[in-house]
């Protein structure tokens, strides 16, 4: 058994956390969040704002977490703001498609070949 809330463990028969009150389960689902992995942190506007486009024309989901303070994410001790970052991440099963069109824009290459994305009606 586990609390869903604080992550404690408990003895089978215990149905209530003991340090917060919640109802215990057997197992945690894996959440939506657990599907997406980190493809690149980038200091660079022009490439992340290149990056979203050609990811969306691709059809792969993302989510960009972008300010002066992303080391405090990671439980990382800050002295004040840092310099500008984002970190792009994307869903795991498309991780491999997401760096192959974040490599070509990379290398400069303008191509459109990722406009067709994995899921029908959605370009």
């Amino acid at each position: 058994m586990i609390c869903p809330e604080c992550l404690t463990e408990y003895r089978e028969g215990v149905d209530r956390c003991a340090d917060c009150g919640e109802k215990l389960v057997d197992h945690i689902e894996e959440t939506l969040s657990s599907q997406l992995v980190s493809l690149t942190m980038t200091t660079d506007a022009g490439l992340l704002s290149a990056l979203a486009d050609r990811l969306e024309r691709a059809g792969v989901p993302y989510v960009i977490e972008a300010g002066t303070a992303l080391p405090l994410l990671d439980d990382r001790p800050i002295d004040g703001p840092q310099p500008w970052n984002a970190r792009v991440w994307v869903l795991d099963a498309l991780h491999e498609r997401a760096q192959e069109i974040l490599e070509r824009l990379q290398r400069g290459d303008a191509s459109t070949t990722e406009m067709s994305g994995p899921f029908p009606g959605v370009h």
